[in-house]
């Protein structure tokens, strides 16, 4: 691996090596900008729960709670072959993959291509984009949930 660098020896640009860039720093922004939007809203977030199971965990005011997996992936046919469905524990109610709206706004077809290329054991793990997770969290703060719990509770 690499060698320690001192700060007063660092004299211009440092570069991580390719794996922690690629899996490890930039996956980390992507959740923890979601996780502050999240907790704007009011809901309580839990980063990383049971060790990184996933990696966003949201609790709503009513105790409903989804499980939250983000994956900044530049191509959407590797990330569908490499869907899986979310940890059941810590317990959920409701399970999403995540990818930055920008993605998708870069590459025309990225949904679809995921879905084409998602295996069969994950054909109901739904890729959302950030923008679209948060607009949903706004809807069910407002105690719409479609096929949720507000449903069966006024049923």
């Amino acid at each position: 691996m690499g060698r320690h660098i001192l700060k007063e020896e660092a004299s211009g640009l440092l570069q991580l090596e390719r794996p922690l860039r690629q899996f490890v720093t930039g996956p980390g922004r992507a959740e923890v900008e979601l996780e502050a939007r999240l907790s704007a809203l009011g809901l309580r977030v839990r980063m990383w729960p049971a060790y990184d199971a996933y990696d966003v965990h949201v609790t709503f005011p009513d105790g409903w709670m989804w499980a939250v997996d983000v994956k900044d992936w530049a191509h959407p046919a590797f990330l569908g072959r490499a869907a899986r469905p979310v940890p059941p524990e810590p317990p959920y109610d409701e399970a999403f993959w995540v990818v930055p709206q920008a993605r998708v706004d870069d590459r025309p077809g990225y949904l679809a291509s995921y879905e084409r290329n998602r295996p069969a054991a994950a054909r109901n793990l739904p890729l959302l984009t950030d923008t679209e997770l948060i607009a949903r969290a706004r809807t069910c703060m407002r105690g719409s949930r479609p096929g949720g719990r507000q449903e069966a509770l006024d049923a």
